[in-house]
């Protein structure tokens, strides 16, 4: 009887026990309707609404096939392998709507086998090697598993039009998570709209360690469309070297993501290791603290993924201690020239640039760290630079913006969208709460300055600004527009600008070499100490000077060292407290200190 019924059954409606052989692997249905058909070779399972099967283990041959049919988009087939012996699939896996294979143990797809659905296609188990082939028509694909192996595996959710996701140890509908996901460089994964739509949702996610080597597409479709959003992250240690394209033919350009909690150094070279604890359970003890991220040029670099598209890399605060900290660190020069925009967001800590940060291109470069500080600031034998032709942004800081120069001879600051070509971009630092400190190193030449060649500076701080010279010739500090655009100030405590301690002509500049307007905002009081050498504080532009000052003014000239305010068009100070001029050297049409 059980032998005819493993020949054609019908169930329909409640939960039914009942066994019957399918590749010689006994199952029970337990939930929906069913028809069983089986051949030499190939068996088909028919049903329709949430059927649900149960299996002490699934083996499916090089030339066995086994497919689930419905006639509603909007069935589900869930099947349950209740073993820790290997789920084995050498052959083909098909249906033509959503199909869930949840393993208690592992799951192994070989090179040969094929894996195919509709809607969403879920391979959930405990751990997963993947070798073979895996698509869906219309929907998601989502591979979790505490471990994941990925060598010379082809995901495919592409479509003609309007592509769809692939999720790799994470997902949006479940809340198992990846201990350690490893994609090797023969692996592909594509989500890309091949004639229209835009590209789709790729997710590489994993707790301890993510490993990824591969080749990733979420290209917009070649008549319309753009490129899709792509995220490749660990939660502690992350190895992002494979190729990534977000390419729109049509479009704009797809987003790299790349988001790792623990700290990240972005340098010219190096390489990151750790190891795993006996499992199940995994542990994973990292090398280091800090992820590495290659500039290049070539491919799976930094240079290579801005050839794609924008790119943000981002950490995560872990709360105020912590496990990783959050940092991140640009240690080696990095000079290109791309449209895209570079994003550092150190969500976890300090963000720190010790090197050259240039986009010769028409991209921006944007800036935060909402946990912590930006330092900009060169290591030896370094220029620390932030510069984009299309602008450059600092803003949502928690704690201060500091432009140090540094203590060697040449190791200059500079920020802003100045550029070789032709920058079109602004400069803006807003939403910082702390301070802003300009000041030059300890050697000559070691300025500390924020420049632009074409758009305005906007800075908005809610601490105080400070802008300060250094003890050898030539070390200054400055504000400047070139050939100008409008400066505009605003602080919640003190400006101070004062000279460093030497004889030479060093300048604390705020300046504009146009008529365009400079505009100050202090909350605070505004004091200018020229007290020794020469040089000394300037305020200039040939437009207007618009000041409110909170308190007092102060502003303090030597015999040699001057006080320079050059308002030629006018120059009014609004105050709300006393003001003490000593010596300042005023060049102004219309100059006046208002109550």
């Amino acid at each position: 009887m059980l032998k005819s019924l493993a020949m054609k059954a019908l169930f329909r409606h409640g939960i039914i026990f009942l066994h019957a052989t399918v590749f010689s692997i006994e199952f029970k249905v337990v939930q929906g309707n069913a028809i069983i058909e089986k051949q030499k070779t190939n068996s088909t399972l028919s049903f329709s609404g949430l059927t649900v099967l149960e299996m002490n283990e699934l083996i499916i041959k090089p030339e066995e096939s086994l497919e689930f049919s419905s006639t509603n988009q909007n069935d589900q087939m869930h099947i349950l392998i209740n073993s820790q012996n290997p789920a084995l699939i050498q052959g083909n896996l098909f249906t033509n709507s959503s199909l869930t294979l949840e393993c208690t143990g592992k799951l192994v797809v070989d090179k040969e086998a094929k894996i195919r659905g509709s809607e969403r296609l879920s391979l959930l188990s405990l751990t997963s090697e993947i070798s073979g082939s895996v698509e869906v028509e219309n929907g998601e694909i989502e591979i979790l598993a505490r471990e994941i192996n990925l060598t010379g595996a082809q995901i495919s959710a592409a479509n003609e039009s309007n592509a769809g996701n692939i999720f790799i140890g994470r997902s949006e509908f479940r809340k198992q998570t990846a201990s350690k996901v490893r994609i090797d460089s023969d692996t592909f994964l594509n989500a890309s709209s091949l004639i229209e739509g835009n590209g789709g949702t790729i997710l590489i996610w994993s707790d301890d360690q993510t490993d990824f080597l591969g080749r990733v597409e979420s290209r917009g479709g070649a008549l319309s469309g753009n490129g899709g959003f792509i995220e490749v992250s660990s939660k502690k240690e992350l190895i992002c070297q494979g190729s990534i394209d977000r390419r729109a033919p049509c479009g704009v350009p797809g987003l790299l993501l790349l988001d790792p909690e623990a700290d990240i150094t972005i340098q010219a070279s190096g390489t990151q290791s750790g190891s795993f604890g006996m499992g199940p359970p995994f542990s994973y003890t990292p090398s280091s603290m800090s992820n590495i991220i290659l500039i290049g040029p070539g491919p799976g670099t930094l240079l290579d993924y801005l050839e794609q598209g924008d790119v943000t890399i981002q950490t995560s605060y872990g709360g105020a201690a912590g496990p990783f900290g959050g940092r991140i660190t640009l240690n080696d020069n990095m000079v290109y020239s791309s449209p895209h925009n570079l994003s550092l967001l150190a969500n976890g800590e300090n963000l720190v640039i010790q090197a050259q940060l240039e986009n010769r291109g028409q991209g921006a470069i944007l800036l935060e760290a909402p946990n912590g500080s930006v330092q900009i600031s060169p290591s030896s034998g370094k220029e620390a630079t932030v510069m984009a032709g299309g602008g450059v942004s600092i803003s949502n800081v928690g704690g201060d913006v500091v432009l140090q120069g540094g203590s060697g001879v040449g190791e200059k600051v500079i920020i802003g969208d100045t550029a070789p070509l032709p920058p079109t971009g602004n400069f803006s630092m807003t939403g910082v709460t702390g301070n802003l400190i300009i000041r030059a190193g300890d050697s000559a030449d070691t300025s500390a300055s924020i420049l632009s060649q074409a758009g305005t500076i906007t800075v908005d701080v809610g601490g105080n600004i400070t802008m300060s010279s250094g003890p050898v010739f030539p070390s200054e500090a400055y504000i400047s527009g070139i050939p100008g655009n409008a400066i505009n100030i605003s602080c919640g405590g003190d400006l101070v600008m004062e000279k460093g301690g030497n004889d030479a002509a060093d300048y604390m500049l705020i300046a504009n070499e146009t008529f365009d307007p400079i505009t100050l905002n202090i909350g605070g009081m505004f004091r200018m100490i020229a007290d020794i050498g020469f040089g000394g504080p300037v305020l200039a532009t040939y437009g207007n000077i618009t000041a409110m000052i909170g308190t007092d003014i102060d502003w303090e000239s030597s015999l040699t060292a001057k006080v320079v305010i050059f308002g030629q068009t006018s120059a009014h100070f609004t105050i709300g407290g006393m003001a003490q001029l000593i010596n300042p050297e005023i060049i102004s049409n219309d100059f006046q200190i208002l109550p």
